[in-house]
């Protein structure tokens, strides 16, 4: 029995004393820049009443897929309502000014008739006064008739171009005020900007809301980007186009791809951030199950290489490996992805490391 032990304790020390070993060897490497992505969509918005209130409807459900100009939320209207309908009284009463204009037009062709059947008349006495036919009574009777039309003539027209002048200026009085009504009305209501989903909502009915307050989140229903941050360190290593590769929290056996359309030129002062903007690739089919704000974490490829002599960087330590030998080398190093470096001399394919302690 105590023979078995100490073979037992013997064999366990000699697993604990083996070293890990690496053989060096020839593969592809890549050199990458670490980044936190999230997930947005194209043409991403946020939309708000111009006024405030309490939320009547909400005509959407999240996930929806919207129109542009769609009515998708309503506000209680009652004030802006009882506007319109006023508005919409008056410029109705407006046009029932027309039947008045008409009526004066009516009496203004009266006038005109009569100062027309009073010049003739008038005429005509004329010439039988010159020729001596007639009394000067009658010719000066002849003559304030025509003058009493013709002045009737002359107001009745007035009085006409008047009331189409007071008739036009009510009318667009009218037509203003119920056009400001309806736009004020309209301020009650919440349309889509553009074709796309409805992404969150940020009210609910009967909730009372502020003015300019956003209540919906929409965007593309199929073409997504994503805002990445990186480290300060890392913003000359960055530049327009370089490939991103993105493995999000929610897919993570799914390797989305993209490449980068904006670096900010600032750093964030509190975070020590860069901000990046990375576009995918249209060809991938980001519908199902992708939604604003999902996170991810991104690789941005700085320079790749198809084949390299590479050594983990685990065995690396203060800058040296050590050999299967126990000799010390401190190899020149290339480029490094996240858990290998490249070997540009010092070392080559087929030799044995030791994992350091």
């Amino acid at each position: 029995m105590r023979g078995k032990l100490l073979v037992a304790v013997i064999l366990l020390a000699s697993c604990h004393s083996k070293q890990e070993t690496y053989t060096i060897e020839s593969k592809p490497i890549v050199e990458s820049v670490y980044a936190s992505a999230r997930l947005r969509a194209e043409g991403q918005y946020d939309l708000s009443w111009a006024v405030g209130g309490r939320v009547m409807a909400l005509l959407k459900k999240e996930g929806d897929l919207v129109q542009a100009g769609e009515l998708i939320a309503v506000l209680e209207a009652d004030k802006a309502q009882a506007q319109l309908a006023g508005a919409s009284a008056a410029l109705r009463a407006a046009d029932g000014y027309q039947t008045q204009v008409q009526s004066l037009w009516s009496n203004y062709q009266m006038a005109q008739l009569n100062r027309r059947d009073d010049s003739l008349y008038f005429e005509r006495q004329n010439r039988l006064y010159e020729q001596g036919i007639g009394s000067r009574m009658q010719w000066e009777k002849a003559q304030l008739k025509y003058q009493y039309s013709r002045n009737q003539s002359e107001a009745a027209r007035s009085a006409y171009i008047d009331g189409q002048r007071k008739l036009a200026a009510a009318r667009d009085q009218a037509k203003s005020a119920e056009q400001l009504a309806r736009s004020a009305r309209g301020d009650y209501q919440v349309r889509a900007l553009e074709d796309g989903k409805l992404f969150a909502w940020n009210v609910r009915v009967g909730e009372m809301v502020a003015p300019q307050r956003p209540i919906a989140t929409l965007g593309s229903a199929s073409r997504f980007y994503a805002e990445l941050q990186i480290d300060e360190v890392d913003a000359a290593r960055v530049k327009y186009g370089q490939q991103v590769a993105l493995r999000l929290d929610a897919f993570p056996d799914k390797i989305v791809t993209g490449s980068l359309r904006h670096i900010d030129q600032q750093v964030d002062p509190k975070s020590g951030t860069i901000y990046l903007e990375c576009s995918l690739d249209s060809a991938q089919k980001l519908t199902q199950g992708f939604f604003p704000g999902l996170s991810a974490e991104a690789s941005i490829v700085i320079q790749e290489k198809e084949s390299a002599i590479v050594l983990p960087l685990i065995y690396l330590k203060n800058g040296k490996v050590t050999m299967a030998n126990g000799d010390q080398v401190e190899p020149k190093l290339g480029i490094q992805s996240i858990n290998m470096v490249e070997v540009l001399d010092g070392l080559k394919a087929g030799d044995e490391l030791v994992k350091p302690q």
